[in-house]
C-alpha cells in the first residue's frame, strides 16, 4: 500500500522573509500574556488597529494579563517579538494571512474553546509553538482546513526567523456554524504532553528567578534534570502541580538524590498513612526548618 501524501509541508523563512511578510501586511502574530507582563502594555501602545485581545466582553478585562494576544506585525513589532522569544521560546506563534485584524481575531477566536472526545469544553493553546506543531502532526486533511480558515501559513520561530507549515492541499474551510473544534484521543494526548513541557519550562524560570546557581545554570541543561525530578515526583505520588513544584524545589535545595539520601524524608515519603498532599506539606516544613538550624549553629 502506498503511504498517504503528507498533509504538511515546512519551509524555513529567514529574518529578511518575514521583513518583507512585514511590509506587506501579511504577518501577524499571536502571543501568550500569562508568562510575559509586557504583553497588555504593548497591545495598549500599539492601538485597536494592531492589536487585540483574543477575548472578549468582560473576560478581556478580568483576564488581561493573562490572555492571548493578536498583534498585527509591522518591522518595529517584529522585532520586538523576535527579542521577547530570546526569553520565552513558547512566547507565541508567526501567521501569515490575507486577511485583515478582525477577521484574523473572528477566527481565533472560534478556537479558544475546543471540545475533548468525550465532548467536555477546554481552553486550547494553540498559540503555543508547542501545542500547535505537534497538534498540526495529528490532523488530517480536512482539520487542517477548518484549523486554518483564512490563514496561509502558521510559524513557529527560529533563532533566526521561523519555520513555516502550509498545508500540502489547500481548499476551502467548511463553515462550522457555532460548532466547537472537537480533538481526537491522539490530539489530546499531544497536548497533554506540550502541557507538561510548559510545565517544565515554568518550573525553570521559577528556580533561575529564586536561586542564583540556578541563574547560572543554562536552560538547556537545567529543565532536563527538573524533567527528571518531575518523574521523580510522581513515583512518590505527587501529582498537582504544586505538589511537584515543591518536590523540585527542594530537590534542587538539597540535592537530586535528597529522597534516597535523608532518613526521615525517606521514611516520609514510603508513608503509606499520608495523602501526597500531606507529604507535600510535611516536606516543605521540614526543608525549612533544617535551613533554620543550619543557618543557627
Amino acid at each position: 500500500m502506498a503511504n498517504p501524501e503528507p498533509t504538511l509541508s515546512t519551509v524555513p523563512a529567514s529574518a529578511g522573509d518575514l521583513e518583507r511578510l512585514a511590509r506587506a501586511g501579511r504577518l501577524y502574530a499571536a502571543v501568550d500574556a500569562s508568562d510575559a507582563p509586557t504583553v497588555p502594555e504593548k497591545a495598549r501602545a500599539l492601538g485597536e488597529g494592531s492589536a487585540v485581545c483574543l477575548y472578549q466582553g468582560g473576560d478581556d478585562a478580568t483576564y488581561a494579563e493573562v490572555a492571548p494576544y493578536l498583534l498585527r506585525l509591522d518591522e518595529a513589532t517584529l522585532r520586538w517579538v523576535q527579542s521577547a522569544l530570546v526569553n520565552d521560546p513558547a512566547f507565541g506563534v508567526i501567521i501569515v494571512a490575507d486577511i485583515n485584524l478582525e477577521g484574523l481575531r473572528r477566527h481565533f477566536r472560534r478556537l479558544l474553546v475546543v471540545l475533548s472526545p468525550s465532548d467536555t469544553k477546554m481552553n486550547f493553546r494553540f498559540y503555543d509553538p508547542r501545542v500547535l506543531t505537534i497538534f498540526l502532526d495529528c490532523c488530517s486533511a480536512e482539520e487542517l482546513d477548518e484549523f486554518y480558515g483564512p490563514v496561509e501559513r502558521f510559524g513557529v520561530p527560529t533563532e533566526d526567523g521561523a519555520l513555516l507549515y502550509r498545508r500540502s492541499v489547500e481548499s476551502r474551510a467548511r463553515r462550522r456554524n457555532g460548532i466547537l473544534l472537537k480533538l481526537r484521543p491522539a490530539q489530546m494526548r499531544a497536548f497533554s504532553q506540550a502541557s507538561e513541557e510548559r510545565f517544565a519550562d515554568r518550573l525553570v524560570s521559577f528556580l533561575q528567578a529564586q536561586f542564583p546557581d540556578a541563574a547560572s545554570e543554562p536552560r538547556g541543561r537545567l529543565k532536563p534534570a527538573i524533567i527528571d525530578q518531575v518523574a521523580r515526583a510522581r513515583g512518590h505520588g505527587f501529582t498537582t502541580e504544586a505538589q511537584l513544584s515543591v518536590y523540585v524545589t527542594t530537590a534542587w535545595l538539597l540535592g537530586p538524590d535528597f529522597d534516597t539520601k535523608l532518613p526521615p524524608v525517606e521514611e516520609a515519603l514510603a508513608s503509606t498513612l499520608n495523602t501526597p498532599q500531606d507529604k507535600a506539606a510535611w516536606l516543605e516544613r521540614w526543608t525549612k526548618k533544617l535551613f533554620r538550624t543550619l543557618e543557627g549553629s
